[in-house]
Order: C-alpha cells, then structure tokens, then sequence
C-alpha cells in the first residue's frame, strides 16, 4: 500500500511540475498588450484612464530584453537597464560656457578681450543700450594705444590728426594711400565702430553670433596701479570700456 500511494505521489508531482511548465510557457508566450496589461496593473492605472502613462509603458515595453519580459510576466523584479554609449552623450542639451566666447571690436585686438557684459534689458529702461567690455594692456601691442585711437577718432580734431599721422608713415615707408581698402584709414575717418560677438561650443565652433553697429565709446575707466600684491597675486593692467550701440542683430 505504501508504495502505491508513493508512486501515486510522485505522479500527481510530476504532473504539477508539468502544468507549472505549462503555465510558464503560457505567461512567456503572451502578446505585449498582455504585458503592458501587466505593468498597467502594477502602477494602479485603469485601462482606459491616463492615456500618457499607457504610451510610456508601451514605449518601455519596447525597450525591455525578452529576459527583462519574462521576469514581469512571472511577477518578479525586473533588472536596471544599461544605457548605450550614445544614449549617455549629451546631444540634446549642451549648456553655454561663459568662457566660449570670442568679442571682435572693430580696432581692437580680439584676443585682449578679457570679459564682456551685454548688459540688461528693461521694459522701463533707457533708451541708450548700453556694453561693456575689459580688455588686457599689455607691453605690446598697447591696448590703451588702441584705445585712445579711438577716443581721438570720436572728435573732429582727433579724426584729422589721426589722418595726418597715418598719411606721413605712409609716406616714410614709401606706401601708397588707398581710402577705399585701407582698414585704418576708415577707423581714422569715423567715430562709430562695430563688433560681432561669437559664441562657441567647446570645441570651437561657432553656433551663434550678435552683431553690434554703431558703437562708440561713452566711458573708459583705467585700473588701479599698486606696489601692494596682496596674497602674492599678480593684478594685470585693464581697461573697461563702456559702449553704446544703434542696433544688434542676432545670427543663430
């Protein structure tokens, strides 16, 4: 009798296992809306309620590996997914560096350019718009020369002594004067200058560009000089140029 029941014992366990199987091949081979059912049930959303919640299942459905599947049809945790290469590259978003940016003054060398404010807009505002640039003074070339150029340009009497300055080097170095291709002779000739400011990603292209016309010079402030250096730190010489412009146009 005992081995009777036994062996009725292990049939009636083997055809459990068999079922167990059976069910597993089931649940492993049901449709993705089955799926989607399943994981619909797991947030607490109705079939027919939150539209966007169903189209993110559907999309994440379509991203999980057939193992990640079978473990959420056989209600067990399904693994952390691991992010491509190019799926972790910041392609989509980018954020501006202050730092990448280059400022072209008309006169001025861009590489003196040590920082630059566009200023701030305001509803109530003046009517004047308003810049700012510093620029570095180094031994050579001067950046203060570069600058008094162009404070002696914003007056008639500094225009025409600029002009008889250049006209007697051209003659000393034997050059002819061409009014209508030489750049500093227009830089002599008028009081108002432009510049383009260029923004750049970082590796160095140019993604957008302001152009600013009529600039001209409303303010110049020099930098202190002092034997004190403080905590062993060299201040170098700058200038700060304040500058009002006509008009900016914006190149993206």
């Amino acid at each position: 009798m005992k081995q009777q029941q036994e062996e009725h014992n292990n049939n009636n366990n083997t055809e459990d296992a068999g079922d167990s199987t059976v069910q597993i091949d089931i649940k492993l081979e049901l449709s993705k809306k089955e799926l989607e059912k399943v994981l619909l049930r797991r947030a607490g959303v109705e079939e027919t309620e939150k539209v966007s919640m169903r189209e993110l299942v559907k999309e994440t459905v379509g991203k999980m590996s057939e193992e990640s599947k079978g473990r959420v049809l056989m209600g067990k945790p399904t693994m952390g997914r691991t992010l491509d290469v190019d799926e972790m590259r910041p392609t989509k978003y980018q954020p501006k560096a202050s730092r990448h940016f280059v400022a072209k003054v008309m006169g001025i060398d861009a590489y003196l350019v040590k920082s630059f404010e566009r200023g701030e807009w305001s509803r109530k505002g003046s009517k004047k718009r308003m810049l700012a640039v510093e620029i570095y003074d180094p031994t050579a070339p001067s950046g203060e020369q570069q600058v008094r150029e162009w404070l002696d340009a914003q007056t008639f009497s500094g225009r025409m002594k600029l002009k008889r300055e250049y006209k007697k080097a051209l003659e000393k170095s034997g050059k002819k004067l061409d009014k209508n291709t030489d750049s500093y002779w227009k830089l002599c000739c008028t009081p108002y200058r432009g510049m383009v400011l260029e923004y750049l990603d970082p590796v160095g292209t140019v993604i957008s560009e302001v152009e600013y016309t009529g600039l001209r010079l409303e303010r110049v402030e020099f930098s202190e000089l002092n034997y004190d250096f403080g905590k062993g730190e060299t201040k170098f010489v700058t200038l700060r140029l304040e500058m009002s412009y006509k008009e900016e146009l914006f190149k993206f």
